[in-house]
């Protein structure tokens, strides 16, 4: 018997997901982790190796941070005494929620963190005027956007662009944020997985562990070709050399499938995914301001 999906605004979706999102077993976000073992620390040695020491503070956003899984990492990297500033900013309250939790007890000395509550979209319009502001009544009032009114040396942002219906504005915010020089790691679910019917979303359980209805937000598919055409057209450039292996043919990107060696890793649920490409995965420089 198939079972009932129920459809909610996305950022309802999270607020109801995040008291188990780190530990329902989603595969995808497995698999996100999984390559960011090496992704990660590589981007963050290009972060380190670029930014002049004087810099200071150092400052990264991660931007759709949602519980802070790659928050944490950002906070447990070894930064070799600089000072770091490092940005969530999500629109989810629940999700935020678990990360303030999470993080509270984990950030060194040299490292101000900053949690903010916003859609990253709308928030970008506050800071350039040619851009609208969001009239959808849902979207919370604007925060003070102190914080990030002067640019960040790197951008985060990972399994965030699926949930976004213009590719367009998502790496305009990049962009905007960043300043020239600076990088962005970026990683979405693969078009071959939405094509086969994947999405984010949860499956409700009962009191009794016992699967119910499934709960999705809203899903968007990109392919790798037009993900970085979009990226291009905000003057961001693939740095090439920071990916190795996978199954794409794309200079500078990095495609993962599942395979029968992952399945172990990957758990039960990847399964009915083997042998679909389901994750794509890269870095851009900012090379050049877009007048808009």
């Amino acid at each position: 018997m198939s079972r009932c999906t129920r459809h909610m605004p996305t950022v309802a979706v999270y607020d109801v997901w995040a008291s188990t999102y780190d530990s329902d077993g989603n595969m995808l976000q497995k698999m996100d982790d999984l390559e960011l073992t090496t992704l990660m620390p590589s981007f963050l040695s290009l972060i380190t190796s670029t930014a002049s020491a004087a810099v200071s503070p150092l400052r990264i956003l991660d931007l759709g941070c949602g519980t802070g899984r790659n928050t944490q990492k950002l906070l447990s990297h070894n930064w070799s005494g600089r000072n770091v500033e490092i940005i969530g900013l999500d629109a989810s309250e629940g999700m935020l929620g678990v990360a303030r939790e999470k993080l509270q007890i984990s950030t060194p000395t040299t490292t101000k963190l900053n949690i903010i509550k916003h859609d990253f979209i709308p928030l970008v319009s506050l800071t350039d005027p040619s851009w609208p502001h969001s009239s959808t009544p849902d979207v919370p009032a604007m925060p003070d956007p102190s914080d990030l009114a002067r640019p960040v040396d790197a951008v985060v942002s990972t399994l965030v662009l699926e949930q976004l219906s213009s590719i367009k504005l998502f790496f305009s915010a990049i962009a905007q944020f960043l300043a020239v020089g600076g990088v962005a790691l970026v990683t979405n679910m693969h078009k071959d997985m939405g094509d086969a019917g994947g999405a984010a979303g949860f499956v409700v359980k009962n009191e009794n562990g016992k699967e119910g209805q499934k709960v999705r937000g809203s899903s968007y598919l990109y392919s790798v070709e037009e993900t970085l055409e979009a990226a291009s057209g905000e003057g961001l450039e693939v740095v090439s050399g920071m990916v190795n292996g996978g199954e794409g043919n794309v200079e500078g990107v990095k495609e993962m499938g599942v395979t029968e060696e992952l399945l172990g890793t990957l758990g039960e649920r990847a399964k009915k995914w083997r042998g679909i490409r389901v994750w794509y995965g890269f870095v851009v420089r900012k090379v050049r301001r877009v007048d808009l």
